[in-house]
């Protein structure tokens, strides 16, 4: 007996398909890639960690280096600044005395070399008169050295900072004093006397006459002022006169009482 074909419906097509794409993924769409790690590819921060890191290391390092050398560079501003304030002192050779012990003299003997007339400012010649000694070398007698003066009321004030010895000049804090053992030399001077007194008048003439409504009394008022201006002009401009070989002591201000 010959079979009979199977009769396939549309009902039966369409299960089947739909079974088919349950258990098959569509057709269009494609499978997604899967995601591998690979070293290098992708930044996880630890780098630029490493790297801020190592940034800040150099910086510091840096920063030590410039603090270094800028207290190298206070400490030697420092010792010069030392050096600068540092002075010497000038003594007299030591002896015994009769007890054996060894003492030096304070007192040292110069002299104005030449005759000079000074001002606020000027420098003066001056001559060593013994044999001295200032940080272990010896000042021979008759070395020179020089002073800068300051007019003081009829003193006259004379410092001397550097004394020159050998090839090189020593800081030093010399004043010179007078005979009489005080500071400077007197210069007596009426100048100063004739100056005060002419400002005395020229301030009574004012205090008198300043009220006057006479033209001519401010005339002279004004003339005196003038006349009391040019002669304190004159004694400012006033030279002071060393006399030649004049006697002078030297002492060291830091061993000043």
């Amino acid at each position: 007996m010959e079979s009979s074909p199977k009769v396939i419906s549309g009902q039966s097509i369409l299960k089947k398909k739909e079974a088919k794409q349950q258990k098959s993924p569509v057709a269009n769409e494609k499978p997604e890639k899967e995601l591998k790690y690979i070293p290098g590819n992708q930044s996880n921060g630890m780098e630029e960690l490493e790297q801020i890191f190592d940034e800040n290391l150099t910086l510091n390092q840096e920063n030590d280096s410039l603090k270094f050398y800028l207290h190298q560079a206070q400490s030697q501003l420092s010792d010069l600044n030392q050096k600068r304030q540092m002075s010497f002192i000038l003594e007299k050779k030591q002896h015994s005395d009769f007890n054996g012990k060894s003492t030096s003299g304070s007192l040292i003997k110069a002299e104005v070399y030449e005759t000079t007339k000074v001002l606020n400012g000027n420098r003066i010649k001056m001559r060593l008169l013994e044999d001295a000694w200032i940080g272990g070398r010896k000042a021979k007698r008759n070395s020179f050295f020089y002073g800068i003066c300051k007019i003081s009321n009829e003193r006259l004030n004379i410092q001397v900072s550097q004394f020159p010895l050998e090839d090189s000049f020593l800081p030093v804090q010399l004043q010179i004093h007078d005979l009489d053992g005080l500071p400077g030399l007197y210069v007596p001077d009426n100048a100063a006397r004739r100056v005060s007194k002419e400002i005395g008048s020229r301030t009574n003439t004012s205090t008198l006459w300043g009220m006057s409504n006479n033209p001519l009394t401010n005339i002279g008022i004004s003339t005196a002022d003038r006349t009391a201006q040019s002669l304190l002009k004159r004694v400012r401009l006033k030279k002071v006169t060393i006399r030649k070989n004049t006697l002078v002591y030297l002492i060291n201000q830091n061993q000043q009482p």
